[in-house]
């Protein structure tokens, strides 16, 4: 099953079941750092789901592979957890999964998935602790063993999480998708206390939803699977800023240098080529403008950007939203790469979109000799037909 299969299973799986479930604010249990706590049997098959899991995305291909990443975000995880007394049974780590959805999910067993589309939307660390916050709230109130025992029908829960699509076993009783409003709440609300007590700044997750609520509506996301059991994000937005007492402004980030940045420097360049295939222009390009203000000599991002402009005007008809037609994108295009060969005339993926913006501001020579440049820097190119066509047909 491909990656994105993967995903849609796993996602569509826990709206199935999070239609059947009760809300779980009644299923009284210690949390799992408190002295009183104890492993229950049922739990342990809880458990048992979140390893299959585990072991399924592990081996789907979807993890976005970066060791300096991951563990800086498991930093940031294991800093977050209230007291020195981890049970054994949970084992605190992040993992980054490539996706375009802009979402987070944790497992009973500890382990937190971050989508790379959510890691792009960040602009700072504080903003990754909020994220990591809330989901370690629904591992400290064992929020997946109360879904499960608040279902009226254990035998069909579990009939259920069998035979959903391998991804969505687990997953319909451990994402922030299959739980409740008040729960989501409530790892809001117990997120923040969590960053204050660990030193991050709580104004941040209002900083980062409002990132996310802009991307809901540049992108017209109609996946309701991701979204669906979220509080509005109007409602969550303006319920933090009174818990926390601010008014309309937004929090600045971290002052100086933030790490953040760096580390997340690659993944924030994948994700933007994520949302450019999958045609949500508007983000791909915001997060660009962010991404080259750091990195300005980027010759990567500016061929990206390029591609947004082109296909700003070649999706028209195809985009969620209308989007202004305007023929000079093509323009902006080509200044972009050709900026981009000036600083790496090696660049390839450079030529290559230099020629077919040559081929759409009707330079056919133009075109042929960017396309030639491109074969001889990447002879093995599997473009290679399709790029001698284009050259022939100039």
């Amino acid at each position: 099953m491909d990656a994105r299969r993967l995903f849609f299973s796993y996602t569509l799986g826990c709206c199935v079941l999070a239609a059947g479930l009760t809300g779980c604010a009644t299923v009284e249990l210690p949390d799992a750092n408190h002295t009183d706590f104890k492993l229950l049997d049922d739990e342990n098959r809880v458990l048992q789901r979140a390893a299959e899991l585990s072991q399924q995305i592990e081996a789907s291909g979807i993890v976005y592979d970066d060791p300096a990443l991951q563990d800086y975000l498991t930093e940031i995880l294991r800093s977050l957890w209230p007291d020195d007394t981890v049970p054994a049974h949970i084992q605190l780590e992040v993992r980054v999964t490539n996706d375009t959805n802009v979402n987070a999910y944790a497992l009973p067993s500890g382990r937190v998935y971050v989508n790379s589309s959510s890691l792009a939307l960040m602009r700072n660390r504080d903003q990754a602790a909020s994220v990591l916050a809330h989901e370690l709230i629904h591992v400290l109130e064992r929020h997946a063993l109360k879904v499960k025992r608040s279902t009226s029908n254990k035998a069909a829960w579990f009939n259920s999480v069998n035979v959903l699509a391998p991804i969505s076993s687990v997953a319909a009783v451990s994402t922030i998708t299959g739980y409740s409003r008040q729960v989501e709440q409530q790892a809001d609300t117990r997120g923040v206390e969590l960053m204050r007590h660990s030193g991050y700044d709580p104004r941040q997750m209002i900083s980062y939803y409002e990132r996310i609520r802009q991307y809901i509506l540049d992108e017209d996301v109609d996946e309701p699977w991701v979204f669906s059991s979220h509080p509005d994000m109007d409602a969550r937005i303006a319920d933090l800023r009174r818990r926390l007492g601010m008014e309309d402004e937004s929090a600045a980030g971290p002052s100086g240098a933030d790490p953040f940045l760096a580390v997340t420097r690659a993944v924030r360049l994948e994700a933007c080529r994520q949302w450019v295939r999958a045609g949500q222009l508007i983000t791909a390009m915001s997060v660009l403008d962010e991404y080259l203000a750091d990195h300005p000599e980027d010759t990567a991002a500016m061929v990206l950007q390029a591609q947004v402009y082109r296909r700003r005007l070649a999706a028209k008809g195809r985009a969620r939203k209308p989007r202004a037609k305007d023929p000079a994108d093509y323009v902006k295009a080509l200044e972009l790469v050709d900026h981009a060969v000036q600083i790496d005339a090696g660049d390839a993926s450079a030529w290559f979109e230099r020629g077919l913006l040559r081929l759409k501001l009707d330079d056919p020579a133009g075109a042929r000799e960017a396309f030639q440049t491109y074969l001889s820097l990447e002879p093995g190119s599997y473009r290679r037909a399709f790029v001698e066509d284009l050259i022939n047909g100039a």
